[in-house]
């Protein structure tokens, strides 16, 4: 999986930024952006049961990623310990 770290000046030192298209739904024009991903949204994440309802399938990481809370404490739901390989158009 092709990662870039990208450091910061905010509270986290480091987020993931991936290279995605958008389309822009008034003149119908593609665009290659780069976005940062930030799952700490309402509920944009693959949860365990959006994954097992899908069919999705699960790698397990080599190292889990920390999953910190915006107050820098630890997250209680744990580390992200596995990733789901798929594209974003």
């Amino acid at each position: 999986m092709l990662q870039q770290y990208v450091m910061a000046s905010g509270l986290s030192t480091h987020f993931l930024c991936l290279d995605v298209e958008i389309k822009m739904m008034d003149t119908q024009q593609n665009h290659r952006v780069a976005a940062l991903l930030d799952s700490g949204a309402m509920g944009l994440f693959l949860d365990l049961e959006f994954v097992k309802c899908h069919g999705l399938t699960m790698q397990l990481l080599s190292k889990p990623i920390p999953v910190y809370n915006i107050n820098r404490t630890p997250n209680k739901a744990g580390a992200i310990s596995s990733m789901v390989d798929l594209v974003l158009h």
